[in-house]
C-alpha cells in the first residue's frame, strides 16, 4: 500500500477503492493465509480481513528481510505500515478475525520494531494493540455466556485457534505496558483453546478440511513458537494429542493431481504450508519438511518470508518411502488411498464420519475425489457463497441435503 493509501484507508463499513492501494505483484509472489476475499485487479474494494492479511504479510516481509540484510529502508517501512494500521479508529469486521489477524500483524511489529521506536510511537501502538485487540477479545469472552451465542471461544473451530493465538502473543507483547489486562486475556484464552487443539485428537486430521487445516495450524504453529520463545514453556500446548502428527495430514489431503480433497468448505487449491518445516523440525519428523519442499506448493514461485525463518538446510532428507500409500484418519473419519507417491498415480479420497461435526462441515458422508494421469475425474462440490441465507445453519443444511437426495 502507499503511503497515502495507508493513511486514509480503514477496516470499515465504508471502506472504498480508492482508500487502498493494492499491487497484485504483493499476492503474486507469497501465499496468503487465506485467499484473499476480493479480486485485487477487480473494481470492487478490498475486505477488512483481505486489508488485515496483507497487513501480517507485509509486517513479516519487512521483518525478515530487515533482520537478513540490515538495511534500514525495510525497518523504516515497516514502523510506517505498522502505526498507520495502528491509527486506524478500529479493527473491526467479520466476526472477529480482522480483529485477530490485524492483532497478531501488529504484536510481532511491536515485538520485532521495538527498538526503532520513538517512545511516543511505541505507546501508539501498544495503546492500539490493547484498546482495538485486546479489548474486543475480553468483550467476547463476556458476552460469551449461553449456548445460543456461542462463538469461537467455546466452538472447536479453525476461529478458535486463530483469535486465541492472535490475543495470546498479543498479551505477550504488551504484558509490561499493561499487565493485568494481559494476564486477563491470557488466562481466559489458555483455558478456551484447549477446545481448537482438540480438533487434531487423536492422529493429527482435521475436520474442517485441508484448506481450515492450513488456517488453523499456522495458527497454533504461531502461538506454540512464540510462547517457547517468550516463557521457555508452551504450556503443553505442542504436546496436545494429535498436533505432533498433523503435518501427515498435508500430503495425504493432497490427491496426485496436485488438488486438495475438498470436502467440507475446503478449496481445491493452497499456496503452501511454510509451518510445516517448524512442524518437521520439532518433532522430528523430516517427511513434513520434504512435504513442503518437494510436493507442498501448488504454486513454487511462491515464498513465503517465514520460509527463509524456518527453513532447515540441513534437516535430514526424507523421501516417499517415510509415508505410506493410504491412511486413515480415524478422528473424522476420512480415508486416503494411492497407488504411489509420484504424480499421476491413481488417487481416491473418502469422506465418513458424520454430519455437522463442525461449521464447515457438509452434509456430504461417502462423497468422494477420484485422481488419475495427473486429472481429478471425479470431484466434490467443495464451499459456496457463504453469504447465501442460512448457509451455516445446521437445520437448513439437514433440509437441503435431504432435498438433494429425493429421486
Amino acid at each position: 500500500m502507499e503511503e497515502e493509501g495507508c493513511r486514509t484507508s480503514r477496516p470499515s463499513a465504508d471502506l472504498t477503492a480508492s482508500q487502498w492501494i493494492h499491487d497484485q505483484t504483493e499476492t503474486a509472489s507469497a501465499p496468503l493465509s487465506r485467499p484473499l476475499q476480493r479480486d485485487p485487479g477487480g473494481d470492487a474494494p478490498a475486505t477488512p480481513l483481505d486489508i488485515a492479511r496483507l497487513f501480517v504479510l507485509r509486517i513479516q516481509t519487512l521483518g525478515i528481510v530487515w533482520f537478513s540484510t540490515d538495511d534500514a529502508r525495510y525497518r523504516d517501512r515497516a514502523t510506517k505500515e505498522l502505526l498507520a494500521v495502528c491509527a486506524f479508529p478500529d479493527w473491526q469486521g467479520d466476526e472477529f478475525l480482522v480483529t485477530a489477524e490485524t492483532m497478531f500483524g501488529a504484536a510481532i511489529g511491536y515485538d520485532w520494531f521495538f527498538n526503532a521506536l520513538s517512545d511516543g510511537e511505541r505507546q501508539a501502538v501498544a495503546s492500539a494493540i490493547l484498546t482495538k485487540g485486546v479489548q474486543p477479545g475480553l468483550d467476547e469472552f463476556a458476552a460469551d455466556t449461553s449456548p445460543p451465542h456461542w462463538t469461537w471461544p467455546r466452538q472447536r473451530t479453525n476461529w478458535n485457534l486463530v483469535c486465541n493465538s492472535a490475543l495470546m502473543i498479543a498479551a505477550l507483547s504488551v504484558a509490561e505496558t499493561d499487565w493485568a489486562a494481559a494476564v486477563q486475556i491470557f488466562d481466559l484464552c489458555r483455558r478456551s483453546i484447549s477446545l481448537g487443539f482438540d480438533q487434531y485428537r487423536p492422529d493429527g486430521g482435521w475436520a474442517e478440511g485441508p484448506g481450515y487445516w492450513h488456517y488453523a495450524t499456522q495458527y497454533a504453529v504461531y502461538l506454540v513458537d512464540s510462547l517457547k520463545t517468550a516463557l521457555g514453556d508452551d504450556l503443553g500446548l505442542g504436546d496436545s494429542a494429535g498436533f505432533g502428527n498433523t503435518g501427515v495430514f498435508r500430503p495425504h489431503a493432497a490427491g496426485s493431481s496436485g488438488k486438495l480433497f475438498n470436502f467440507g468448505d475446503s478449496d481445491e487449491e493452497h499456496s503452501g504450508g511454510y509451518w510445516l518445516f517448524w512442524l518437521a523440525k520439532r518433532y522430528h519428523h523430516p517427511v513434513d519438511a520434504w512435504i513442503e519442499r518437494e510436493h507442498g506448493m501448488v504454486h513454487p514461485d511462491r515464498v513465503h518470508p517465514m520460509d527463509l525463518l524456518w527453513f532447515d538446510p540441513d534437516a535430514r532428507p526424507a523421501s516417499a518411502d517415510h509415508l505410506t500409500t493410504h491412511h486413515r484418519f480415524h478422528g473424522i473419519d476420512v480415508a486416503m488411498l494411492r497407488g504411489d507417491w509420484q504424480h499421476g498415480a491413481t488417487y481416491l479420497g473418502i469422506k465418513g464420519g458424520a454430519n455437522d461435526t463442525c461449521r464447515h462441515a457438509h452434509y456430504d458422508l461417502g462423497s468422494f475425489v477420484l485422481d488419475a494421469d495427473g486429472v481429478r475425474w471425479a470431484v466434490d462440490l467443495g464451499p459456496d457463497r457463504y453469504q447465501l441465507p442460512n448457509y451455516f445453519d445446521p437445520a437448513a443444511r439437514a433440509v437441503l441435503s435431504d432435498e438433494y437426495a429425493r429421486p
